[in-house]
């Protein structure tokens, strides 16, 4: 499988998982309980879209009702800095993690471990971390 659909690929597996959790927690309430993980797999499918497309849950009526969902561009939603930023972030952790094991991360990874006070665990390192303060 390319590496490119890595990421979707775990996205739909997560989605199923988190589909399989809920249902056996027998305190689900249909529909509306799948709202959260079908949101997730919606924001990480638009996340690899040009332009990047996110998911809003439980819309405002704007005279049609409740809509269940809506997806939005970064270009529909004026002065949002903070999904600008969440967006370079997703896409340097995609970037970190494309890489690898490689020397000049490691460097990285010891430097921000020094100044944050954190120590990173797992596999790759890049997402996991327990802070030591």
């Amino acid at each position: 499988m390319p590496t490119s659909s890595a990421p979707l690929t775990a996205a739909v597996e997560a989605y199923f998982t988190d589909l399989r959790r809920i249902r056996a927690s027998g305190g689900a309430t249909g529909e509306r309980s799948s709202y959260g993980p079908l949101a997730n797999l919606l924001n990480a499918v638009g996340g690899t879209l040009r332009p990047k497309v996110f998911c809003v849950t439980e819309l405002a009526d704007q005279g049609a009702g409740h809509p269940d969902f809506g997806l939005f561009t970064a270009a529909q939603v004026q002065k949002d800095l903070a999904w600008l930023l969440a967006s370079y972030a997703r896409d340097a952790l995609a970037r970190v993690e494309a890489a690898g094991e490689a020397p000049a991360l490691a460097a990285v990874r010891a430097a921000l471990e020094e100044a944050l006070g954190v120590r990173f665990e797992g596999a790759k390192g890049a997402r996991f971390f327990r802070s030591t303060l």
